[in-house]
């Protein structure tokens, strides 16, 4: 039974690290000249989730279909709202970053206009959701 449930945990393991890898290859930069807007309404709140993607990314589309839309109906989207933000359409340089940005979508939780802590990558609803509660208990 250990043996059939190490085998489990590894698949999984394997297939996030396959999803982190294939993130890690959409790049970050210009991909489209078409025009889109730059992000939702700028909400008045001191914390917020901004999801930084990039127009044609096909993992910040499924992070727009799987999970902003299941997020935005929970509880805590009233206290820390969700922002679009595509980097190509905004000046980011303004924001209060900790690191660059190098995988999108990536997801960055912003308390008093500086970053607490980020997740990158699009990893599928139930591993988000997770990580997310993780995030706000800190």
């Amino acid at each position: 039974m250990r043996s059939r449930a190490r085998q489990v945990m590894s698949r999984r393991n394997a297939a996030k690290a396959l999803l982190l890898a294939l993130a890690a290859s959409v790049p970050v930069g210009p991909v489209c000249s078409a025009q889109r807007p730059a992000s939702d309404p700028v909400p008045d709140q001191n914390a917020e989730l901004l999801v930084f993607e990039v127009q044609g990314c096909a993992y910040c589309r499924l992070f727009r279909r799987d999970i902003a839309p299941a997020y935005r109906r929970s509880p805590r989207a009233r206290d820390v709202p969700m922002r679009f933000i595509d980097v190509n359409q905004a000046d980011i340089s303004k924001l209060k970053l900790a690191a660059p940005l190098q995988v999108v979508p990536t997801v960055v939780l912003m308390v008093g206009g500086r970053e607490i802590e980020r997740i990158s990558g699009y990893m599928g609803p139930e591993p988000f959701f997770h990580m997310i509660s993780s995030l706000m208990r800190r």
